[in-house]
């Protein structure tokens, strides 16, 4: 697989072999259609990534933080983070670097020193302007919550998350934190309404169902009502008969698992 560690991020390509590892262990990189669509590409991935059983890449060359039973068309923005049962469509996109518009020019050369297009200009003149850090630079990508499904074409904003539930429509320009169980959309997103009754929203997430396998929601009438869905599933979930999702282990760890040697402690 041709694993490189430069710490904190990893590289590696998708053999053949390693794929066959990976179905095994229920972490797909394709679908049904195409299992081995992404075979041969070079992959990155942090060394903290936790990639949960049943969950898909279907694009990209990105390994980030998604639960269980979660899919991805579009290609994974390093630092994003997606939960469980997440339907994410093609197209979508986080924001960059964000300017400090606050200072009297909002260009890179306020606090970007290196960049070549900058540097290069007058590098020896006495009492050179001196860029000075740029606060909005480490701004934390979207976090997403469970059950959110994207549509294609969507941008979402640094510094916010996505509440479980909630619906984000298709080209869609996300600025704002997204509560659960809402429908979003537009330029800028704005509410669309609430997909449920607010008391249905709470029942939902005081169910915590999404942290379950679904397999075992048995008797549940996915055809029903809301309200009779809902009703079905608490109980099911009362049962105790239900298996939680359990915390998947780093990808790396699972990488060694594939390489029968401890791949942490690999230096460049």
């Amino acid at each position: 697989m041709n694993f490189e560690y430069k710490k904190p991020v990893f590289h590696f390509t998708l053999t053949p072999d390693l794929l066959d590892f990976l179905w095994q262990k229920n972490r797909y990189f394709g679908n049904q259609h195409q299992p081995k669509k992404l075979q041969g590409r070079r992959f990155s991935a942090d060394e903290s990534v936790r990639f949960g059983a049943h969950s898909a890449f279907l694009n990209g060359q990105e390994v980030i933080n998604i639960g269980s039973y979660s899919y991805l068309h579009a290609p994974a923005t390093r630092g994003m983070a997606f939960g469980n049962y997440c339907s994410v469509a093609t197209e979508l996109r986080c924001m960059g670097v964000d300017h400090p518009f606050e200072r009297f020019s909002s260009s890179g050369f306020t606090y970007d020193g290196r960049f070549p297009v900058y540097a290069d200009s007058a590098p020896g003149l006495e009492g050179r302007f001196q860029p000075s850090w740029n606060p909005r630079g480490g701004a934390k990508k979207p976090q997403i919550g469970h059950d959110v499904w994207i549509g294609g074409q969507v941008m979402l904003a640094n510094d916010i998350q996505i509440g479980t539930g909630a619906i984000i429509a298709a080209g869609a320009l996300v600025t704002k934190d997204v509560a659960p169980y809402e429908i979003v959309g537009g330029n800028p997103a704005k509410l669309i309404r609430k997909r449920f009754p607010d008391e249905i929203c709470a029942r939902l997430l005081a169910s915590e169902w999404y942290l379950h396998h679904f397999p075992h929601f048995k008797g549940v009438d996915i055809r029903a009502d809301i309200d009779t869905s809902l009703h079905q599933l608490e109980t099911v979930l009362a049962s105790g008969e239900v298996p939680r999702i359990e915390q998947p282990p780093t990808f790396l760890a699972l990488l060694s698992e594939y390489a029968g040697k401890d791949l942490s402690l690999e230096t460049p």
